[in-house]
Order: structure tokens, then C-alpha cells, then sequence
């Protein structure tokens, strides 16, 4: 799939729409740890900076991500 993230984060604005809030979130995480596994294949940390922050599927799958996290103890 050329843009897996993109369908994570579609999957759960559609399962948020629903009503189906865990389904959301588990969406939201499986994107989140499929955009950091990719990202970490950048060896650049500027090139890899730019595909977390500019590309904007990325960005909002990220911000999402990091609204519903656990609290870091």
C-alpha cells in the first residue's frame, strides 16, 4: 500500500464517526507504530524530521496519537 498511514488514520475517523471509539484508537495506534517504523528507516535525522512533520497525514496521525497516549509515568 503506498500510503498505509493515510488509511490507518482514515479507518479510524470513520470508526470515531461510529461511535467505535476503541476501534479509533487501536486504528490510530497501529498507524502511529506504522509511521515510527517507517521513520526509522531515514537514516537523515532532517529528512526524517520533514516526513514526521510536513507531510500532513503524518502530522495529524501523530497529534492524535499523542492527545490519547497514556501518561508517561
Amino acid at each position: 500500500m503506498e500510503f498505509p498511514v493515510w488509511a490507518y488514520l482514515s479507518c479510524a475517523e470513520i470508526f470515531e464517526a461510529l461511535g467505535e471509539r476503541e476501534e479509533a484508537r487501536r486504528s490510530v495506534e497501529a498507524g502511529y507504530q506504522e509511521l515510527q517504523e517507517r521513520a526509522g528507516k531515514i537514516s537523515d535525522p532532517e529528512w526524517r524530521k520533514s516526513y514526521l512533520e510536513n507531510v500532513p497525514e503524518h502530522r495529524t496521525i501523530t497529534e492524535t496519537w499523542e492527545r490519547n497516549a497514556p501518561p508517561v509515568v
